[in-house]
């Protein structure tokens, strides 16, 4: 008996294997070059190239009326289509707009929808058909299908690599970090130009200096104690900091007699104290672009030809008979 049920379970296993795979026959493969997943709160554009094929099913003509070159009962022949395909996603978290455009009876249109994981469903607001699939770094493949009751049904499968990626996120960290060292240098020669303490100044102008350290910068928040003390030249007041190779600098204030401002800066490079210049702040970083370029708007530059594109409307080039 245990045997003859193992022979049962055995058969149908075989049996179903066939039938699940035929029902996924369809389906276009989720990757061919698997893609990076694009970031949750990901800020950018992809531009998507490929292809499309599938059928159109109209039941009507473009004017509403039925169609008389069909002989099928419910009017409703497919037609064969297929042909290259642009698609242009603009990604704002998980709120994703777009456009489309092919060739081989495919229309433009627009699209809008969300994006969950590596998944997006975006709906063409023309005529509510679904773009549903695979879309991250390299590639956007799936299906596009249609509501049940509408006048133009398609039922498609696309394919499309990404040809141009776009990240605004990188752009914004460097806007901020541009923006945050413009107002950093704007703070620090206030305090210099200003009427701060000799300390402040002091610390001011390290500051303003290390603008200029590329080669080994300034750690922030390193100073030490300020100390004071006198030589032959006068009265002067000191601080230590550190760099990022570790090395331990300083740089000495002398004030002048009269009123105890800051005269001039020796810095350890160069210690002696006929070393000594007053403090010339360097040039103030340039402001940085407020929007990135080509930020909001679609590529202009279509890789489909315009000879090749139907006009824009629901791709039927039959008559109205």
């Amino acid at each position: 008996m245990i045997r003859l049920i193992s022979s049962v379970l055995l058969a149908l296993a075989a049996f179903a294997s066939p039938a699940l795979a035929q029902s996924d026959a369809r389906v276009p493969a989720v990757v061919g070059e698997q893609g990076t997943v694009l970031p949750p709160d990901f800020h950018g554009k992809v531009l998507y190239f490929g292809n499309h094929s599938g059928r159109v099913y109209s039941i009507k003509t473009n004017h509403g009326g039925p169609r008389n070159d069909c002989i099928r009962p419910d009017g409703s022949c497919p037609e064969q289509i297929g042909g290259s395909l642009q698609i242009e996603l603009m990604f704002e978290g998980d709120v994703v707009k777009g456009q489309f455009r092919g060739t081989g009876g495919l229309r433009e249109s627009t699209l809008i929808g969300r994006r969950v994981g590596p998944r997006c469903d975006l709906y063409d607001p023309i005529d509510g058909s679904m773009w549903s699939g695979v879309c991250d770094s390299k590639n956007f493949i799936g299906k596009v299908t249609s509501v049940p009751n509408a006048l133009v049904k398609v039922d498609l499968d696309f394919r499309a690599v990404s040809v141009e990626y776009k990240d605004f996120s990188d752009w914004e960290r460097a806007y901020q970090a541009a923006l945050a060292r413009v107002r950093a240098y704007d703070y620090l020669r206030a305090q210099y130009d200003g009427y701060s303490p000799p300390q402040d100044k002091l610390l001011a102008a390290i500051q303003l200096a290390a603008f200029d350290w590329n080669y080994d910068p300034l750690v922030p928040n390193s100073f030490g104690p300020v100390s004071s003390g006198k030589s032959k030249w006068g009265y002067y007041i000191q601080v230590g900091y550190r760099l990022e190779s570790g090395v331990n600098g300083w740089a000495r204030a002398r004030l002048t007699r009269k009123n105890g401002e800051v005269a001039c800066i020796i810095f350890w490079e160069r210690p002696r104290e006929e070393d000594c210049r007053p403090f010339i702040p360097p040039q103030r970083p340039p402001e940085p672009p407020a929007r990135p370029p080509q930020d909001g708007g679609w590529s202009n530059n279509s890789l489909i030809p315009s000879g090749a594109r139907p006009d824009r409307g629901d791709g039927d080039n039959r008559r109205d008979d």
